[in-house]
């Protein structure tokens, strides 16, 4: 192609036929593809919906003429369902015959090793061994000519074959008989090179892809896992993509830093309705994070990488993110549980119910089921957070960019919160009818923040205890003290008492929950104490303007303010602008004041003494 651009021929039989095919599947087989998965499956789970609601309502109508009516519109609601479950079988039919599959497939795997060779310069399963990611800038001009849909429709061919037909993907002679290790270094390749392929939505689908084809671990299905995944067993696609990622060296020392990077990159995508996007696609990226956490050289790997940035960079942007997005999923999950007893308890009342009208009727009912389903999506990426959240927190590395000192605190923010609507007075506001239909299960949440109680104080204490004459003191039960919004003892002993109930914990577990528990009301009674001393005629230039507390570790900022370095450092994982001039800043414009520290330490001398 670039020869026959460069001496100003007109390009060969096979180039032309290459991008005509391209182009011809783009408008053809993957855009019914796409029509299938999103517009004709989300009208028959609408038109479903809706025609159980008018059964459910039709039951309650009493009048002979509305039930005549809505008889009728019952009927034409059924009509219609079974005209779109109709179409969308034979869309089916068609899309997924197998001699289509094969060529389709084909096609893309030659597009893969291409599109790899155009980006890298090299060719073959032994170039892309010595691979070094992520490629250099800027890319190929041949490459970043090449249109983008030549990738998305490449991941919508292999997420719809995979989720309806995965038996085709397999390399057997009843397969397509593709090779799935040439989809899989181009993925890492391109996710692991965002200036190649700069859209976030993009490279977060290539990892849709990956997810697909990971071996499904027992009990996924209960909670609520990989729900579109059914590869399973020791043969097929399954087995040759756990070989892939087990033994592909670029696969083994890019995947997981590259996934990692990409979860924080997902924040910044501008795709049309790309908040809600984001959770999905997060909650993807953390069910192959957890998959290559259980593996030794991919865990290797990971902690590697969290050392060498010094347990900043990326792993503390994730962290973050973690935290950011736990304390969203679970205060809107918290909301529309509220939501949801309201609107059962209108229902239940039959004076109350009886006195609406018709179409408020409808509305609620309407309200109710949208507010369920946004529960179950919530829940769904909430339950992944604090699984991956549990995870991570096993290993030293990994948490200690949770514990250092701007971090800790948002942690314990996050834990203490939730803590207290899980045991708290609060709980009774989280009492719906048949939880399980929305996958809301309150002692399965509370066990798994419990865990990550639990693994951050072990490993607190355990660092503490290694540092060579106790020079570090641990700082989790410190921070779990000093909660002022959220913390009381009784929580820690009432989700003790919960889960004890249930036989969720072991008697190690136990003894360290009470521990845990004694230690921070300890801090927190120490908190109170320095609180009274200190009183409130604590220097202005002390206070930290952004948290309005006293600093102990004062910065100046390019603007001129003074803050404390934490809660700077918080506010740059998430905006890297002084939030006082809004001008951009980076952690090495902070000046330490080294005389103030002084001076707020004095302070601090003389009003503890």
């Amino acid at each position: 192609m670039a020869a026959a651009a460069a001496d100003g021929g007109g390009f060969h039989f096979i180039c032309q036929a290459f991008f005509l095919t391209a182009h011809a599947l783009h408008i053809g087989p993957v855009r019914s593809m796409t029509h299938l998965e999103s517009d004709l499956a989300h009208n028959i789970h609408f038109l479903r919906s809706h025609v159980s609601q008018a059964e459910a309502m039709l039951q309650e109508l009493t009048n002979p003429g509305e039930r005549a009516m809505a008889q009728v519109a019952l009927s034409r609601g059924k009509a219609q369902l079974d005209y779109l479950q109709a179409r969308y079988q034979a869309f089916l039919t068609v899309l997924l015959d197998p001699a289509l599959v094969a060529d389709v497939l084909a096609f893309y795997r030659l597009m893969a090793a291409w599109l790899t060779s155009l980006a890298t310069g090299v060719s073959g399963p032994s170039g892309a061994a010595v691979l070094s990611l992520p490629l250099p800038e800027p890319a190929p001009q041949a490459f970043t000519c090449m249109p983008e849909y030549f990738v998305e429709d490449m991941c919508s061919v292999l997420l719809f074959v995979s989720r309806f037909a995965p038996q085709l993907l397999s390399s057997a002679a009843d397969g397509a008989g593709v090779r799935l290790d040439e989809f899989a270094v181009f993925f890492t390749t391109l996710m692991a090179s965002p200036q190649y392929i700069r859209s976030a939505f993009l490279r977060s689908k290539l990892s849709e892809v990956l997810e697909l084809w990971l071996p499904q671990n027992e009990g996924d299905e209960l909670t609520g896992r990989s729900a579109f995944r059914r590869i399973r067993g020791p043969s097929g696609p399954a087995a040759e993509l756990a070989a892939l990622f087990n033994c592909h060296p670029l696969v083994v020392q890019h995947l997981t830093p590259v996934l990692v990077r990409l979860y924080n990159d997902i924040e910044h995508t501008e795709r049309e309705g790309a908040f809600y996007f984001k959770f999905n696609m997060r909650t993807t990226i953390a069910n192959i994070l957890r998959y290559l956490w259980a593996q030794q050289h991919h865990r290797a790997v990971w902690l590697k990488a969290v050392r060498d940035e010094e347990y900043r960079g990326n792993s503390e942007r994730f962290a973050n993110m973690l935290l950011n997005d736990l304390t969203y999923l679970l205060d809107e999950a918290l909301k529309l549980l509220k939501l949801l007893r309201e609107a059962e308890d209108t229902r239940a009342d039959e004076t109350r119910w009886a006195a609406m009208s018709r179409e408020d009727r409808d509305e609620l009912v309407r309200m109710q089921e949208r507010n369920g389903q946004n529960l179950t999506a919530m829940i769904r990426s909430a339950t992944s957070v604090i699984d991956t959240l549990n995870f991570i927190t096993e290993e030293a590395d990994t948490t200690r960019t949770l514990l250092q000192p701007h971090m800790v605190e948002r942690l314990r923010d996050s834990l203490n919160y939730f803590l207290k609507y899980l045991v708290g007075p609060e709980r009774r506001q989280l009492r719906v009818r048949n939880p399980e239909k929305y996958n809301f299960n309150a002692r399965e949440l509370l066990r798994g923040l419990v865990t990550v109680y639990l693994h951050v104080d072990s490993i607190d204490r355990a660092i503490a205890a290694n540092s060579g004459g106790g020079a570090a003191a641990p700082v989790f039960a410190a921070a779990v003290g000093g909660d002022k919004r959220s913390f009381k003892p009784e929580y820690l002993l009432e989700a003790l008492a919960v889960l004890d109930a249930g036989g969720l914990m072991s008697v190690g577990q136990r003894e360290q929950l009470e521990s845990l528990s004694q230690r921070a009301l300890a801090a927190s009674s120490v908190a109170e104490a320095e609180d009274e001393v200190m009183g409130e005629d604590v220097p202005e230039e002390f206070l930290c303007a952004i948290m309005s507390t006293v600093m102990k570790d004062p910065v100046m900022l390019p603007s001129g303010v003074v803050v404390d370095r934490p809660s700077i450092l918080r506010h740059l994982l998430s905006d890297n602008t002084d939030p006082f001039s809004r001008l951009p800043l980076t952690e090495a414009q902070l000046v330490p004041v080294e005389d103030l520290a002084a001076r707020i330490a004095e302070w601090r001398r003389t009003r503890t003494h």
